[in-house]
């Protein structure tokens, strides 16, 4: 089969999920979030915008003139793919990877998640051709320290681990250069929707620890009392697309350690 998206790849941004696409993917090509204002879109067959947006932490935001819908309407004639997050699975919303519901809670301290999904719902009503992959916590060697893995490993250097879920919860966490490689193949298959992305083989807290201590030597560690708010998504329907057993959190996890201890 040939590769519709071999080439002619746009990725918006510039932090870590943008640097392991264009890592992973040599033929795609960049700009950043303030150029593709005025770049010409036309030659290209799939937009992926790789961008942090700060309107999504506004509890007014404007979903019809943020930053993402602007671009994917600018993006009608090709492939638009919106990186969404985990955080649209919240406990007073029931929604599911095909639901179409989203019930407007009103001020909530999961704001993100919410303008999330009202950006997902928004973008699918006028754009036929967008992919949408809700993710977990992206991980990876760049990943700075003000996110949850850049502090995770920091602290970890120091002998110390707080991790708020249980020993036996699972964290769900995924490599950006693992995001990096399954979108390519999502997009050989030229599937289009909504998927959840991660690993499908999961490691527990517990585990996830006995992994770091390869790398680290941590004196303390120390877990949440309950794990009532945490949960794993579900990639059942990924790996009906591809095959997921190539990709597992504890190789990355030797990799990205690995260059990590380095610094």
């Amino acid at each position: 089969m040939k590769l519709k998206y071999a080439h002619n790849v746009l990725v918006v941004g510039s932090g870590e999920i943008a640097l392991s696409l264009l890592s992973q993917n040599p033929g795609w090509v960049s700009t950043s979030h303030r150029s593709v204002e005025s770049l010409d879109l036309d030659d290209f067959t799939c937009v992926i915008n790789a961008s942090f947006d700060p309107s999504y932490l506004e509890e007014d935001m404007n979903v019809h003139s943020s930053f993402d819908a602007v671009l994917a309407s600018r993006c009608l004639h090709c492939k638009y793919v919106f990186l969404s997050t985990r955080l649209v699975y919240q406990p007073s919303i029931n929604i599911c990877e095909d639901s179409e519901k989203i019930k407007n809670r009103g001020r909530q301290p999961e704001i993100y998640g919410f303008n999330k999904l009202l950006m997902e719902k928004t973008i699918t009503s006028f754009h036929d051709d967008t992919l949408v992959l809700r993710l977990p916590n992206i991980i990876s060697h760049r990943t700075k320290t003000t996110r949850y893995w850049g502090q995770l490993i920091s602290t970890a250097k120091q002998g110390v681990i707080s991790l708020d879920v249980t020993a036996e919860g699972v964290k769900d966490l995924l490599s950006a250069d693992d995001l990096a490689n399954i979108l390519r193949q999502i997009l050989e298959k030229d599937c289009s929707g909504i998927f959840n992305v991660a690993y499908e083989a999961k490691l527990n807290a517990g585990q996830l620890v006995k992994e770091l201590t390869k790398y680290i030597p941590i004196s303390h560690v120390s877990y949440a009392s309950h794990d009532q708010h945490e949960f794993s998504l579900n990639s059942r329907k990924l790996g009906s697309v591809i095959d997921l057993k190539l990709y597992t959190l504890k190789s990355s996890l030797k990799n990205i350690m690995e260059i990590s201890c380095t610094f």
